[in-house]
Parts: C-alpha cells; sequence; structure tokens
C-alpha cells in the first residue's frame, strides 16, 4: 500500500516503523525551476501523516464551522463564520452559548462570485453566467435581510453589491459606520 505525501504530492511513499512517511525525494514538477530539474528532500512531508484521501466534508460547529473537501492534495481547510453571543442578552442570538471570529456568508459569496468569474474567463460557459447571477441575488437577498433587521431602508439593485464597500465591523454594506444607513 502507497500513500501520499500532504507537502510535495509524491503518491509512492510507503510508512516507517512509527507509520510515519518515509524519507524522500520530491517529484521534479514540484521543484522544476525554469528548465532545471532539481532533487530535492521533502523535508515537511517526510516524516509526516500519510494524505487521508476518504476525506469528505464535516460540520465541525453546525451553522458556523466546516471542514471542506479538498482535493490534489493534504491542505487541510476549515471554513469558520463569525459566531456572535451577548452573556447580557443570551436571546439576542438564539442557540448560540460562546463566541468566536469567523467570515459572513457574503464575504464567501463575493469570493464565489470572483471564483466563477475567473472560470468563465478560463472556459467560457452559459451556466457560469447563471450562477454568477444567482450569487450575486443570494448576496442581495441577504443584505436586504440585514437591513430590515437593524430597521435600515434598503433601496439598492442586486447589481449594486460588487461595487458597495463592507463594514469592517459588521460585513454588511448599509450600516451607520459606514454612513449610508436610513432609519425605514
Amino acid at each position: 500500500m502507497t500513500h501520499t505525501c500532504p507537502h510535495c504530492h509524491r503518491t509512492d511513499l510507503k510508512l516507517d516503523d512509527s507509520m510515519r512517511l518515509e524519507a524522500h525525494y520530491m517529484p521534479a514538477r514540484v521543484v522544476d525551476t525554469s528548465s532545471a530539474i532539481i532533487e530535492s528532500w521533502c523535508l515537511l512531508g517526510s516524516g509526516a501523516n500519510p494524505v487521508e484521501s476518504n476525506q469528505q466534508p464535516e460540520v465541525l460547529d453546525r451553522g458556523h464551522k466546516y471542514r471542506l473537501l479538498t482535493l490534489d492534495g493534504a491542505l487541510e481547510q476549515t471554513l469558520t463564520f463569525v459566531k456572535r453571543f451577548d452573556p447580557n442578552d443570551p436571546t439576542r442570538f438564539p442557540g448560540n452559548h460562546e463566541a468566536y471570529p469567523g467570515t459572513t456568508m457574503q464575504s464567501v459569496i463575493r469570493f464565489l462570485i470572483e471564483r466563477i468569474d475567473y472560470l468563465q474567463n478560463q472556459i467560457p460557459d452559459g451556466n457560469n453566467v447563471a450562477v454568477r447571477q444567482y450569487l450575486v441575488n443570494c448576496l442581495w437577498l441577504l443584505e436586504d435581510r440585514a437591513a430590515r433587521r437593524h430597521g435600515y431602508d434598503f433601496d439598492y439593485r442586486p447589481d449594486d453589491m460588487l461595487e458597495m464597500p463592507m463594514c469592517p465591523h459588521c460585513g454588511h454594506v448599509v450600516c451607520k459606520e459606514l454612513g449610508n444607513a436610513k432609519r425605514l
């Protein structure tokens, strides 16, 4: 049975007596500099745990933290959404009993839009255009929901979303800190 190095992605490795990856050279494609092929030891991958090839996406903290599927290597990626808790008013964020930093769905959607734009430039496809519009609409719906929850007027179109800056405190595009929030 062979294993994959989490650093250089060499796939023909065996485990040593300690169940760690054997010392090995990196594949030439990893260390190729211009046209010269250089052999180099994989110092980071030697002695590492082998790649788990069957790792599936996993919910780590429902609604807030997720382990993502990673392809073509052993990079563990966790998507963490902000989790808020107000000890003075536990009903403010129902179901939360702790807090930690993280991102917002709006921020992730903005990068998904950037990603689909990249894919469209790489290999154009009509579905990319549709996916982009759905993502922009999702962004608009989330911002409209937030503005209404905070009692602000939200007189913007979906296509306005990508031009509007996000507040560094709350992550929304309509916010009193940005100076564009008007009460309903």
